[in-house]
């Protein structure tokens, strides 16, 4: 019926009564990851991402033009792509700003976790750090994601499960010394805004 909410209240409420039920816990990683990709911060995070790459395969165009006229008409097209990327990325930090806590942190979780395994892993936390930091080499931020998530990986299965990632977020956003709205926002736009098409 993809009334997730109320699913999802459901589900904790079942672990409130039950909480070492497995099934109830798997349930509601599967409910939270469709929440997260039905909300409209999940859609729009979605749309960005896909305009973006449509631009930057456009710009590949663009350099193996003909001629004039059809570099214009490519450009052109890139600007629109572009133009519909950023309206997408500015619905998406609208729509964070008025998530609740767990919404945010799920979300954060999903973009970061590219490969949808349900656990971040160096690679893909090297890759959130460089968006976040243009200075930072490939080597630098496998480094420095191996090093976080040897702090806050507490099984030892050298990933972040979501437990672990919202320490690490509680960790950075006091380290920032920042809010979660201002990290969310700043992710949110670091993970799309630092693309070059062309």
């Amino acid at each position: 019926m993809r009334k997730y909410d109320d699913e999802y209240k459901a589900i904790r409420e079942g672990i409130r009564l039950c909480p070492h039920d497995e099934t109830l816990q798997q349930g509601l990683q599967q409910t939270k990851q469709q929440r997260t990709k039905s909300s409209r911060a999940g859609q729009a995070a979605r749309k960005t991402a896909a305009t973006m790459k449509a631009a930057q395969s456009r710009g590949k165009k663009v350099k193996k033009s003909a001629n004039v006229s059809q570099f214009v008409m490519e450009t052109k097209k890139i600007l629109e792509l572009q133009m519909a990327a950023i309206r997408a990325q500015l619905e998406m930090i609208n729509e964070l700003m008025i998530m609740g806590v767990e919404e945010k942190l799920d979300l954060l979780f999903s973009l970061m976790d590219k490969d949808g395994g349900g656990t971040i892993d160096a690679k893909e936390l090297a890759d959130g750090l460089r968006k976040q930091n243009d200075g930072l080499t490939f080597s630098g931020s496998i480094e420095k994601s191996i090093e976080m998530i040897a702090i806050f990986d507490s099984d030892g299965d050298a990933e972040l499960d979501r437990k672990e990632f919202e320490q690490f977020v509680g960790k950075m956003v006091q380290e920032l010394g920042s809010t979660l709205d201002e990290f969310a926002g700043t992710y949110a736009s670091w993970q799309y805004g630092n693309d070059v098409f062309f």
